[in-house]
């Protein structure tokens, strides 16, 4: 099917931003990659080269590896529902805790669908290209129409460009697809996209070469600039064996099924940068140093000899090894036929350079902060307020990540499960209806800052109050239990409803008045029974 004039700006749009990426970042993503994931190389830079001979020291691997899992760790834990819908600033009171219940059944089968699908297998490689600055996941439904399954996309497959108010919406990914897939969806015998007449060259193609993987853009953008809740234009077109491309798929989407998400962003680009761009310089520079230390060390436990030909001993056949026995003219101490040579370098000088560049490596991938402490074990307090040094170290890129990957991906998935009725489609992840909280430990070290406030608050209120009375009935004490208790996210089957809360004051009121009545009758009764009469006292005028 041939372009229209809309589809051949698209298509160009994507070539210009490739050529673009190539230019300006491939090659620092190939030099990261190589000495940090050389698992991520390139199989055309690559080639037969071993994957790991040139690797001397593992600690960018590590301390890259080591970045991504923390992150991932910290933000979307697999043992514990890392983020939950909450109702929206509108609802107070009871109709809040009601709006909860409603909630709840939503909650339960989010995370259900995160906890079954392919989620902690597809993220995991995603956030390691965050690390260096760009990672990209594709949320989508299951092929059979159940579920939600993800996808991380290399950075090399692909480009974007950002919308007018920051957010990256419009997508240029360049998939590698069998050409026999090819052929059985879009061609004769699938949709009809490829005219078996004008586009008779690649249907050839497609039929000679089934399983050549062929490229193909999948482009997505919005069909409003402007508009943050515009619908979406998702367009196939072929890259390669055809003139001009040919159009396979054009269709509206409700939402764009990619997250592209960046550490940070410098102001002339599109594309992020990340700690293992950072520490690129000292990673490369500490694999060469430990290069030249363990060619020394070798020499210092092997050593070097000098030989002198004295018709008896050969230096040129002479193999020195544990055991081996030389012949020699003289061992004279004076004038020995072999001697070893001085070595004027310095292992512990080596060393002590690798150490402190280690430690330099470490500290821009927050694995001084990461790393588990030592000793004795950390309390809840603790961890939080470990978790909130990180959080204030991260700065702006932790609430990047939420802007750009948590809350997208949320979203996403609760839209894909309410088209398959998952979830009641009453739910609008608005801000205003429903709101959404996170869990995870990163996002609970935000809140621990007012937390702690309000408890410092109550504490000043409370030593005032035994000087001034007023100040004592300043705090509502059953509203800051509530509020805490919403901040450190405890589960509310352990809290007691407002309703709950006023049943039981109404029923310890009414057993108190019982009490107290059966005090009084009792009294009453023990006085008849001792013939106890009160005293008739005359008045005062008889």
């Amino acid at each position: 099917m041939p372009l229209s004039d809309e589809n051949k700006t698209l298509l160009d749009r994507a070539q210009r931003l490739e050529i673009e990426r190539d230019t300006q970042w491939q090659e620092a993503w190939d030099d990261v990659w190589r000495y940090e994931a050389p698992h991520r190389q390139r199989k055309d830079i690559v080639g037969n080269e071993p994957m790991f001979r040139h690797i001397n020291d593992s600690t960018g691997m590590t301390g890259l590896a080591s970045f991504a899992s923390f992150i991932l760790a910290g933000t979307t834990p697999a043992w514990m529902p890392w983020a939950v819908l909450s109702p929206g600033p509108e609802f107070k009171g009871e109709e809040r805790e009601a709006r909860l219940d409603e909630l709840k059944e939503a909650n339960e089968k989010l995370f259900f669908h995160f906890n079954t699908s392919n989620y902690y297998q597809e993220a995991p490689i995603a956030m390691q290209d965050y690390a260096i600055g760009t990672g990209v996941l594709v949320v989508q439904p299951n092929e059979n129409g159940s579920g939600i399954q993800f996808k991380a996309v290399p950075m090399e497959s692909m480009t974007f460009d950002d919308r007018s108010s920051g957010q990256v919406d419009y997508i240029f990914d360049k998939k590698k697809i069998p050409a026999r897939e090819i052929l059985a969806k879009y061609g004769p015998e699938g949709t009809g996209s490829i005219d078996s007449v004008t586009d008779k060259g690649y249907l050839d193609l497609l039929e000679n070469k089934p399983d050549d993987r062929l490229s193909v853009w999948v482009i997505t953008v919005p069909t409003d600039d402007i508009d943050p809740d515009s619908k979406f234009k998702h367009v196939m077109i072929t890259a390669e064996g055809s003139e001009g491309g040919i159009l396979l798929e054009d269709k509206e989407m409700d939402i764009n099924n990619y997250n592209v998400f960046r550490f940070d962003r410098p102001h002339h680009s599109q594309y992020g940068v990340g700690p293992g761009l950072f520490a690129y310089p000292d990673v490369r520079y500490l694999n060469a140093i430990r290069g030249v230390a363990l060619k020394n060390a070798a020499l210092q436990m092997a050593g070097v000899f000098t030989g002198v030909d004295d018709g008896v001993f050969d230096p040129r056949t002479v193999v020195l090894e544990p055991g081996a026995i030389i012949p020699v003219l003289s061992n004279d101490v004076a004038n020995p036929t072999l001697s070893p040579l001085p070595s004027g370098s310095s292992v512990e000088l080596a060393q002590f350079e690798i150490n402190t560049m280690r430690g330099d490596i470490d500290r821009m991938f927050f694995l001084d902060q990461f790393s588990p402490a030592q000793g004795s074990k950390l309390t809840a307090t603790e961890v939080l307020m470990k978790a909130k040094l990180i959080a204030q170290r991260l700065g702006t890129a932790y609430g990047r990540l939420q802007v750009e990957y948590l809350m997208p991906i949320v979203k996403k998935t609760v839209k894909i499960l309410q088209d398959q009725g998952e979830i009641d489609k009453s739910i609008n992840l608005d801000f205003v209806n429903t709101d959404v909280v996170f869990l995870s430990s990163l996002a609970q070290a935000q809140r621990l800052q007012e937390s702690e406030a309000l408890i410092q608050w109550v504490t000043l209120v409370t030593e005032f109050a035994g000087q001034d009375m007023a100040s004592a009935m300043v705090p509502n004490k059953a509203k800051i239990a509530r509020k805490l208790a919403e901040l450190t996210q405890i589960d509310r089957d352990v809290i007691n409803s407002e309703a709950e809360v006023k049943k039981q004051i109404e029923t310890v009121v009414e057993e108190t008045q019982n009490l107290t009545g059966e005090m009084q009758g009792g009294l009453q009764n023990a006085g008849q029974e001792s013939g106890f009469q009160e005293p008739d006292i005359p008045g005062p005028f008889g």
